[in-house]
């Protein structure tokens, strides 16, 4: 049972440094394989009695000497016509932070959000398959 326990938790943290971080050179983010090597690597173990967030930055910077990660967040401009503005709100409101929202005159959606750089691609893939690739997604 408690190895179980470990293996969730060992696979919320590399999904936290997937979607948080990205490799400082290149701008993309890490492959979850490779976010596991480097923490095997690095020799890092899970404090049992903490949550996985109260020990991100830790191993954070316990994995910079061994792979180049950079905590960042991207701004986006997302313009989404009138006929899809409905199905993605909650996407939006429920994966980014919006930091200024404005309705059109033709009825579409104007947003500026901010998200995880690691999520950014996913994120703008999410809102490609609900609006058939009508959004326009700015950095």
């Amino acid at each position: 049972h408690r190895s179980q326990e470990r293996d969730e938790r060992k696979k919320r943290l590399v999904h936290m440094i997937h979607t948080r971080a990205i490799d400082s050179k290149t701008g993309l983010p890490h492959p979850a394989t490779r976010i596991e090597a480097a923490l095997e690597e690095a020799k890092i173990h899970l404090d049992d009695h903490k949550s996985v967030e109260e020990q991100f930055d830790d191993v954070i910077a316990k994995l910079r000497p061994i792979i180049p990660l950079s905590i960042e967040q991207k701004k986006l401009t997302i313009t989404v016509p009138s006929q899809f503005a409905g199905k993605c709100q909650q996407v939006v409101r429920d994966n980014s932070k919006i930091t200024s929202e404005d309705w059109l005159s033709d009825g579409g959606w104007k947003v500026v959000v901010e998200v995880p750089a690691g999520f950014s691609f996913e994120f703008i893939e999410k809102l490609n398959s609900l609006t058939h690739g009508d959004v326009v997604v700015e950095e």
